[in-house]
């Protein structure tokens, strides 16, 4: 019995040496959705806001290495129901972005204002443009009654790179494109 307390012990001890000696960068890193801006819009919804800490170290050097990388956003609005929300719009699009290596710019298309653009050596400008949505436009499929509850959520993900042939079998098993945020919800109040 007492041996079987020491073992205990002493595994205690080493998972708790290892949990302050590995990093904290070794965990995923977590996004998060700031500064949403709702207005309202000929029966819509503008949507601004800010993506934070959506660049983790992996994507920003598959970035420079020249990798096409895609964030995907989805928007839903949800009407607040007391048994189960229903969905009521919903609005998908990304931002997709790709270093020239030889000449040193980066390419840059919104797809949801289909606005495209190109930063010569401005990867701080580049990253900003990623991160930042402005007035999209989300409509609901139906037209609710003043007063009624709504929500809006808003997440956004990397989606997976295709390497090129060779690469894509060396590397299946790296995930460099684990980011993702939370559904951010923010409280409709019109």
């Amino acid at each position: 019995m007492e041996l079987l307390v020491k073992k205990k012990l002493k595994i205690y001890i080493i998972s708790l040496i290892l949990c302050i000696l590995i990093p904290v960068s070794v965990f995923p890193q977590k996004g998060y959705i700031r500064e949403v801006n709702i207005k309202p819009s000929n029966g819509g919804l503008k949507v601004s806001f800010f993506v934070e800490d959506c660049f983790t170290e992996k994507i920003e050097e598959a970035i420079k290495a020249g990798i096409t990388t895609t964030f995907n956003f989805y928007l839903r609005i949800y009407q607040k129901r007391w048994w189960k929300d229903k969905e009521i719009a919903n609005k998908d699009f990304s931002h997709i972005i790709r270093f020239d290596p030889v000449k040193g710019e980066y390419h840059i298309k919104l797809e949801e204002s289909l606005n495209s653009y190109i930063t010569s050596n401005s990867y701080e400008e580049a990253k900003r443009l990623m991160a930042t949505v402005k007035d999209v436009e989300i409509k609901p499929n139906i037209r609710l009654p003043n007063g009624t509850s709504k929500e809006l959520r808003i997440k956004v993900e990397v989606d997976p790179a295709k390497l090129p042939f060779p690469l894509e079998y060396l590397f299946f098993l790296i995930s460099i494109w684990d980011f993702k945020t939370d559904w951010h919800i923010e409280s409709i109040p019109f």
